[in-house]
Formats: C-alpha cells, sequence, structure tokens
C-alpha cells in the first residue's frame, strides 16, 4: 500500500503520543512501538506488525495504540478497499497537525462515506481530534460514541470516551463509561487506571488507590505501579492522567 509509505503516520502517532525518536535496534517497550511505526511507514506490514505484538508482551503506555495499529495494519492488510479510509485517516492526522480543522473534519466526513461501520476507523479519527480537543470535543465524543454503537464491545472507545468525557468536566459519565470498558474486559488494566484517575480528582482517594492496585494485579509492571504511593498525598498534583493518556 503505497499510501502508507510517507511521513502522514508519524504525525498520526505524534497527534496522539509524544514524538518519536529514531534508532536501529529496539530494545524497550517504547522503541519497539517507535519502530513498528516507522516499519509501517515504509510498507512494511509484516514485520510492522511483528514488532508491535513485541509492544504487548511488556506493561507500556504505548500498549493500546499498539493494538489499535495492528488492527488498522489487519483491516488494510486484507481488504484493499479499506486503503482509501486509511489514507483519509493519515490526511486527517496531517491536518489536525498543522491546525487545519475544517480539513480534518473533511477528511472524517470521507471516511465515513468509504466505510460508515468501521468502528476501528471512528476511534482513530477521535484519538486524533483529541489532540485539538478545546476546539472539537464534540467530534471526538461523537466519535467514539460511533464506535461503540458500532460495536459495543469495543472496550478501548468506551475507555477513551470516558477520558473525553472527564475533559469536559462530566464526572459521572466519565466513571460510567470507564467502568463499562472493565465490564466488558475486565482485565483491562488501563481502564481501572483511568477510573483510578477519575476518583482521584474527586479525592476518593482509597478507591483511586484500590483501581491503581487492580491494574498493577492485572499487569505487575504497569506504568502505575507506583502511583498508590503519591496518592496517600491528596496535596500532591494529580497528573498521571497526562502521562497515561496524552490525548
Amino acid at each position: 500500500m503505497h499510501q502508507l509509505n510517507n511521513r502522514l503516520f508519524v504525525l498520526l502517532v505524534i497527534a496522539i503520543t509524544s514524538g518519536c525518536h529514531w534508532f536501529t535496534e529496539a530494545q524497550t517497550a517504547k522503541e519497539y512501538f517507535e519502530k513498528g511505526v516507522v516499519l509501517t511507514i515504509d510498507g512494511d506490514f509484516r514485520l510492522a506488525r511483528k514488532t508491535l505484538v513485541k509492544v504487548l508482551r511488556t506493561p507500556s503506555s504505548d500498549r493500546e495504540l499498539a493494538e489499535l495499529l495492528i488492527e488498522l495494519i489487519d483491516g488494510v492488510s486484507a481488504h484493499q478497499s479499506k486503503q482509501e479510509v486509511a489514507t483519509h485517516i493519515f490526511k486527517g492526522a496531517d491536518h489536525v497537525k498543522k491546525k487545519r480543522l475544517h480539513a480534518a473534519r473533511d477528511e472524517y466526513a470521507k471516511a465515513t462515506t468509504v466505510d460508515p461501520r468501521n468502528a476501528v476507523m471512528h476511534f482513530m479519527f477521535g484519538a486524533i481530534f483529541s489532540s485539538e480537543f478545546s476546539y472539537m470535543a464534540d467530534e471526538v465524543i461523537s466519535a467514539y460514541q460511533k464506535a461503540i454503537t458500532l460495536n459495543p464491545a469495543f472496550a478501548k472507545a468506551h475507555n477513551f470516551l470516558g477520558v473525553a468525557y472527564a475533559r469536559q468536566s462530566m464526572w459521572e459519565e466519565a466513571v460510567s463509561a470507564h467502568k463499562q470498558a472493565i465490564a466488558i474486559d475486565p482485565n483491562y488494566a488501563d481502564a481501572y487506571t483511568t477510573l483510578g484517575v477519575r476518583y482521584g480528582e474527586k479525592g476518593m482517594w482509597d478507591e483511586a488507590i484500590a483501581a491503581h492496585r487492580k491494574a498493577i494485579e492485572i499487569t505487575p509492571n504497569h506504568p502505575v505501579r507506583n502511583l498508590s504511593t503519591s496518592l496517600r498525598h491528596p496535596g500532591q498534583s494529580f497528573t498521571v492522567q497526562n502521562a497515561l493518556y496524552p490525548l
């Protein structure tokens, strides 16, 4: 798929996560993720997928995005008709990065016309738009909701919708979305983490610690493993949400 062999996908990742650095040999989960992105850009889907799978074997804040990238690679590789959707996703990421929000909305509309029932596509646009949340909050929430409508068992969409609700100060809706993600996938460690963040925002420290401990129980080396100690000091700034979900 020649459309993937360009730098637009880097912009997609930058729009969702922090910037990449380049290397020749991956050693950490972060490096495996970045290497998988580079391989995807270069069109080597087989090796990209193999590399991204290594991210899933190691607790990392990039785990969810690696899973979604694998889904996108599988979808594009298996269905050539989805290449156009992927191109719209990459163009949308480019437009958002350059603050061309109307153009980004147009790419979403075009992708929806091509494959309106692609839940992952709606989710990815929600994640892309999140980097300009102040201007695109309605689009973010709507995209996640559409993904859930198409696939009610899409746990990640529920969890990310919860983050979006929280950014709109819709705390009860956020907690409900995180809990729904957990109900769908009881081993979804990051959903417990975001639920813990919500409790922390309300000063519910016991509940917050319990939620984060559950995440650690599921994934012992989870990035939040040191948070339960800091939560015992309510005066500290509660910023772990930004560290784990820079959307």
